[in-house]
């Protein structure tokens, strides 16, 4: 926890999504909760934020704290499962294949939940190996609060339990008959749609497997670009000669994949790389724990691996600059606006000029900053004030063009505040 507090020291950033759960987490707190206008509604996620949200300013450093804690947490729990499975190069193996994973650097620079999914999954893991199956179910249950086709996987752990324990049938039912309630509740509620999350889901942004010219042709080269190599040689190797546990880690992954993979390509959802860390998290420890029991005795093969391993890891740490870089963006995008808001005269004399707009990458930041709805804000300039964070990468300007004849009130990095028309 002290390494997790320590590196909010550094820049801090938000992504699209986070900074929408924290606008939901304090709307929930306020008991008016209003979906429309935000990604796709995710529970976990904005209940931890409900209970952060009375911090007020200190509330995103607070999530970001939560993910980066999972993140730290995610790896202990990798390197036991490794272990155990293929003694300590396998716990090594899960650790390095799931830091160097592609989306893992971003994710916890941004405050996304694919590592609070990842932990989720490798507890359930954990502690259904260790014999401890109504924890495990409880943990997997967190990550069907996080993704949708966690469903699947924890249906049939819990028809598995039940069978086991009957005593277990009246809590295992009663938490699965909340789980529909706790998704789709809360767009009935929040938009009056119950679909309102599903349509969402269908709309392609930049990092979507379906929806954009190419993206369908790009999916397994993608996919296959989440993993470092020496990773993606362990899960074939764990298919293949696994031991019988490996196996089932390696297979069950694939199934996630699979049922991922499916929900794109059938059902139409966008998708993105990142929605299928879980299956990559338990591919690293069945990759693992297949190289531990090659490798057992051959200390001359370990050191041929490490190197292949460092190589892999340089590669990707390269590849990770431009995401680096967009983390420095996106923090100093949320100084700079705070200050531009302050220096326009604030937050009242923004709201008291009519609605305001702004770019819609930055519609979930701009509305925490002002303490708005989410659909209050327009992603068109009309004649409301107008904040536009200029000359920063994907960051199209607004439709209509805003009339450069218009006053502006504030400027503050790359944000420019216009005032009314």
């Amino acid at each position: 926890m002290g390494l997790a507090a320590a590196s909010l020291a550094l820049p801090r950033a938000l992504s699209f999504d986070a900074w929408s759960w924290l606008v939901w987490g304090r709307e929930l707190g306020r008991l008016d909760l209003h979906t429309v206008g935000g990604p796709a509604w995710k529970p976990f996620p904005a209940l931890v934020d409900a209970v952060l949200a009375p911090l007020g300013s200190a509330a995103p450093a607070l999530w970001l704290f939560v993910v980066r804690v999972a993140a730290l947490l995610a790896l202990v729990v990798a390197f036991r499962l490794g272990k155990r499975l293929g003694g300590t190069v396998g716990g090594v193996v899960a650790v390095v294949g799931l830091v160097f994973e592609r989306d893992a650097f971003s994710s916890v620079g941004l405050g996304t939940s694919e590592w609070l999914l990842g932990l989720f999954v490798l507890v359930a893991v954990e502690r259904a190996l260790s014999g401890r199956e109504r924890q495990g179910f409880v943990a997997l249950y967190g990550a069907a609060l996080l993704r949708p086709e966690a469903w699947v996987f924890l249906a049939g752990f819990g028809a598995w339990l039940v069978w086991r324990d009957r005593r277990a049938w009246w809590w295992v039912v009663g938490l699965g008959a909340l789980l529909p309630v706790v998704w789709f509740g809360a767009d009935l509620w929040g938009a009056g749609d119950l679909g309102r999350s599903s349509a969402r889901a269908k709309l392609p942004d930049r990092t979507s497997l379906r929806g954009l010219p190419g993206a369908e042709e790009r999916i397994t080269p993608v996919l296959l670009e989440e993993l470092i190599p020496p990773v993606l040689a362990g899960v074939v190797l764990a298919l293949a000669r696994g031991e019988r546990m490996v196996r089932w880690l390696a297979w069950g992954g694939l199934a996630w994949i699979a049922l991922d993979l499916l929900l794109v390509l059938v059902g139409g959802y966008a998708g993105s790389a990142r929605y299928f860390f879980g299956a990559f998290a338990v591919l690293a420890v069945a990759a693992g724990g297949a190289w531990g029991r090659v490798l057992a005795g051959r200390p001359r093969w370990v050191v041929v691996g490490a190197v292949l391993v460092l190589a892999s890891a340089v590669g990707r740490a390269i590849e990770w600059a431009p995401d680096a870089r967009s983390v420095g963006r996106a923090a100093s995008l949320r100084v700079h606006l705070i200050e531009g808001v302050r220096a326009a005269g604030g937050r009242g004399r923004l709201l008291g000029c009519g609605r305001v707009a702004s770019q819609s990458a930055q519609v979930s930041l701009v509305a925490w900053t002002l303490d708005v709805r989410l659909a209050s804000l327009a992603t068109r300039a009309g004649p409301g004030p107008v904040l536009q964070a200029e000359g920063t990468a994907r960051q199209p300007g607004l439709a209509p063009p805003v009339d450069p004849a218009r006053p502006t009130w504030a400027r503050a990095g790359p944000w420019r505040i216009r005032g009314c028309r």
